[in-house]
Order: structure tokens, then sequence, then C-alpha cells
């Protein structure tokens, strides 16, 4: 009988253990911050506008853009202490739009597919959304 309640009595305090690890880094987690809302909605912004310009030489300058914002985003996410889900999808994303930036890079004219330019938009508008949404989750 000692040898059951001490059995429950182990398994009960292993399961808490993951139960307060969660606890505290939800205690810990960085409080919602406006600067960073406002960057990965800029980022989510020029994305979804520049998808129509796919085919077009103005694209490049918006690529350029949506480059910079990225690193902006990337820099200031890894610079907030307690912050690793948000500075691990930041330097993702600014990873996938530096692949887009490269493949403009290496032409002489910007003979990318309008279908590959669009899916890549579209990809970083969907990653950006989930950023935004863990972003805007976070306690005020």
């Amino acid at each position: 009988m000692k040898t059951l309640i001490t059995g429950l009595l182990i398994i009960t305090m292993l399961s808490g253990c993951t139960t307060m690890t969660k606890v505290w880094d939800a205690y810990n987690m960085r409080p919602f911050d406006n600067n960073e809302y406002a960057q990965i909605n800029g980022i989510r912004t020029i994305a979804n506008l520049s998808a129509a310009k796919c085919g077009t030489k103005e694209v490049y300058s918006d690529i350029n853009t949506l480059w910079y914002m990225s690193a902006i985003l990337k820099n200031y996410s890894s610079g907030i202490p307690g912050n690793k889900q948000v500075t691990i999808m930041t330097a993702e994303l600014s990873e996938m739009i530096k692949g887009l930036k490269n493949s403009y890079d290496s032409l002489k004219e910007p003979a990318v597919s309008v279908a590959y330019c669009t899916l890549k938009f579209g990809l970083i508008e969907q990653n950006a959304v989930i950023i935004q949404n863990a972003i805007g989750a976070k306690p005020r």
C-alpha cells in the first residue's frame, strides 16, 4: 500500500513539474509590446499589397523594404529579454524574406515567375499573421 501511494505521489509530482514550468513561463512572458506589434503589422501589410505588383519592376522596391523591416523586427525582438519564441519566429520570417530577395538579386532583370512571387508573398503574409497573433496574445 505504501508503494502504491508513493508511486502515485511521484507520478503526480512529475506531471506537476510540467504544469509548474508552463505557469512559470507564462508568468515570465514579456508583456505586450506596441513596437513589435506595429512592426509585424507593417510587414504583413506590405506583403499583402505587394503581391499585386508581382511581374512588375516595382515589386523589387517592396521586397527590399520588407527585407529591411524584417531585419529591424528581428533585431528588436532579439534584444528583449525573455522573448525567445518571438525572436525565433521573426528570425525565420526574415530568412523567408531574404530568400525572396536573393531570388531577385541573382537576376539581372526581374524574371521571377509571377506565380512564385505571389505564393512567396502569400507565405510571408501568413507567417506575419501567425506572429502578429502571437504578439497580440501577450499579456498587457
